[in-house]
């Protein structure tokens, strides 16, 4: 029975973020988050970009 107010309760905690998101117009755009990264993170992003599209090869250059 606990759980399962654990569960409703963390249902009802998200329902109650996406409203306040929805109400203030939040947009979670994966782009921003790389524009606003240092130069370290755009190469990591980069890279796993390029990983996820061409597989994980080790012997191709990146």
């Amino acid at each position: 029975m606990v759980w399962l107010v654990g569960i409703l309760s963390l249902l009802a905690f998200g329902a109650v973020i996406d409203f306040i998101a929805k109400k203030n117009s939040i947009n979670g755009d994966e782009e921003d988050g790389i524009k606003n990264g240092s130069f370290s993170e755009d190469i990591y992003a980069h890279s796993a970009i390029h990983h996820m599209n061409h597989g994980n090869d080790s012997d191709s250059s990146v």
